[in-house]
């Protein structure tokens, strides 16, 4: 889910324009699903996109002056905590990103950090919003969780 929520900018923007909003056309450009050839697997065989792969989205149906982003080192010990407020059209959303045991580890949760807040705007959500329903061992009783719903989604 989405960590600090939305935060819409009220009023004039420095140039005394008004922020611009996000229209449905530009929600369902954002959110359009990757093809298989972007979908990668982890080595526990959860799917996620890169972060190249949201900066292009971005630059693609915002433009590059459509969007920003600001990192915040949240902690590093014992592993690295990034927090990532990324402003589309105006419109700013947190997302948060860890790193445990990586080489480059402000890289990958700055880049973890920067996707979850881009899923807040649509970008990669079907991967997230995937859920497979794992049966019950026929062992069990009904009364003890058949159709057990498994969330194994990481973006």
């Amino acid at each position: 889910h989405c960590l600090g929520g939305i935060m819409e900018r009220k009023g004039n923007s420095m140039n005394g324009e008004i922020e611009p909003s996000i229209t449905d056309e530009t929600k369902a450009r954002l959110a359009k699903p990757f093809g298989p050839s972007r979908v990668k697997k982890n080595y526990q065989g959860l799917e996620y996109i890169s972060y190249a792969d949201v900066i292009e989205r971005l630059n693609e149906v915002v433009g590059p002056t459509g969007w920003s982003t600001e990192f915040e080192v949240v902690a590093t010990a014992p592993s690295v905590v990034m927090k990532c407020h990324m402003t589309v059209l105006g419109h700013t959303h947190v997302g948060y990103g860890e790193a445990e045991k990586e080489q480059e580890r402000f890289k990958s949760a700055e880049a973890d950090a920067g996707k979850r807040a881009a899923r807040c705007f649509g970008i990669g959500l079907h991967l997230w919003l995937k859920e497979p329903v794992q049966k019950a061992p026929t062992a069990l009783p009904p009364a003890q969780g058949q159709g057990v719903i498994a969330r194994g989604r990481r973006y």
